[in-house]
C-alpha cells in the first residue's frame, strides 16, 4: 500500500520530484520494485532532458525567426524608404525645376513689362520735351505779341495812337442822322474796348431825349476854373471829379468812372451811362469832332496801367 501511494505521487508529480523515490528505495519491502521501476525514472529523466532540449530548439527557431523578420523588416523599410526618397527627390527636383521655370518666366516678363514702361516713359519724357518746347515757344510768340504794338491813325479825324496787337484791327464806323453824326472805334480781337464822339450840333431823336447817354457819346470836356464837365449832345453838361488827369503829347486826357459824376440831388439817377467800367474823355483839334471817349469793359484783357500807357501814346493833329 506504501509503494502503490508512493508511486501515485510519483504520476501526480510527473517523475519530477526524486525524493519520494529515494524513499521508495530505501524501504526494503519494495526495493526490487523500486529498482525495476527505474527506468522508469530514468524515462522521466530522459524525458525532461528531452523536454530541455526541445526547448532548447524552439529558442534557437524563434530567435532565427526573430532575425529573418527584423532583416525582413529592415530590407522593406530599405526598399521603401528608398522609394519614398526616390519618390521625394523627383518630387522636389521637380518642383524646383517649375519653380525655376517660373521664376524665369516672372523675370522675363518682368523685364519685357519694365522694358515697355521705359519706352512709354521715353515717349512721354519725349512729348514733354515737345509740348514744353511748344509752350515755350507760343510763351515767347504771346511775349512778342504782347509786346507788338499797333499805330492807328485817322487823317480825317486828326487822331492817332498805339494799342496791343492783340486786339486786331479797327473798324471805324460813322452813323449819320438828321442832326449830326456819331463817330464808333471797335477792335476786332476785344469788343470790351471802344471809343467815339458825336459831331458839333448833333441832337438825339424826340424819341430819346430824356434817354440815358452813353458815355461815348460825347463831345469831349469843358474846363473851368478847376472844375472838368463833361460834354454832351444837346449841350449838355455834367460836372465831373476824374479819378487822375493823364497827360499826352498834346493834350491831357481825363480818367473817370461812375463815381466820378457829381449828381444833382434832384436829378433821377445817373443820366450817363458807364457801369463798373472806366472812361477816358479827351479833346480834339477837329472842327466836327471836338472830344471823344474810350470805354474800358474789361480789365483782364485791358489793365488799367496799360490803359492808362495806351491812352499816353494819343496824338492830336
Amino acid at each position: 500500500m506504501v509503494k502503490v501511494s508512493v508511486n501515485n505521487e510519483d504520476e501526480e508529480s510527473g517523475g519530477l520530484n526524486k525524493t519520494p523515490v529515494r524513499k521508495a528505495v530505501l524501504k526494503k519491502p519494495v526495493q526490487r520494485k523500486a529498482l525495476a521501476k527505474k527506468p522508469v525514472l530514468k524515462k522521466a529523466v530522459r524525458k525532461k532532458a528531452s523536454g530541455k532540449k526541445i526547448v532548447k530548439k524552439a529558442g534557437k527557431s524563434e530567435s532565427k525567426g526573430l532575425i529573418s523578420l527584423l532583416i525582413s523588416i529592415f530590407i522593406t523599410s530599405l526598399i521603401v524608404g528608398g522609394g519614398i526618397y526616390a519618390w521625394q527627390k523627383s518630387s522636389g527636383t521637380k518642383i524646383i525645376t517649375d519653380a525655376r521655370k517660373e521664376a524665369l518666366e516672372t523675370k522675363m516678363s518682368f523685364e519685357e513689362r519694365l522694358a515697355n514702361l521705359k519706352s512709354k516713359l521715353t515717349g512721354v519724357e519725349t512729348e514733354n520735351v515737345e509740348l514744353k518746347e511748344k509752350s515755350q515757344e507760343l510763351a515767347r510768340r504771346v511775349e512778342l505779341l504782347d509786346k507788338a504794338k499797333i499805330d492807328f491813325i485817322d487823317e480825317e479825324l486828326g487822331l492817332a495812337f498805339t494799342y496791343p496787337a492783340l486786339f486786331g484791327e479797327i473798324t471805324i464806323t460813322r452813323t449819320e442822322i438828321a442832326s449830326g453824326t456819331k463817330y464808333l472805334g471797335t477792335f476786332t480781337d476785344n469788343d470790351k474796348l471802344i471809343f467815339g464822339g458825336v459831331s458839333v450840333g448833333f441832337e438825339l431823336p424826340l424819341s430819346q431825349a430824356t434817354a440815358t447817354l452813353a458815355v461815348i457819346d460825347t463831345l469831349g470836356f469843358n474846363k473851368k476854373q478847376r472844375n472838368y464837365y463833361w460834354l454832351g449832345p444837346g449841350e449838355r453838361e455834367m460836372e465831373i471829379n476824374p479819378v487822375e488827369v493823364i497827360e499826352f503829347v498834346n493834350g491831357e486826357a481825363l480818367l473817370i468812372d461812375r463815381n466820378s459824376f457829381v449828381i444833382d440831388p434832384k436829378a433821377d439817377g445817373l443820366p450817363i451811362d458807364i457801369g463798373e467800367n472806366a472812361a477816358v474823355v479827351f479833346n480834339t483839334l477837329n472842327d466836327e469832332f471836338i472830344g471823344l471817349a474810350f470805354l474800358n469793359q474789361d480789365f483782364g484783357m485791358l489793365p488799367i496801367e496799360s490803359y492808362k500807357e495806351m491812352i499816353k501814346t494819343i496824338k492830336i493833329k
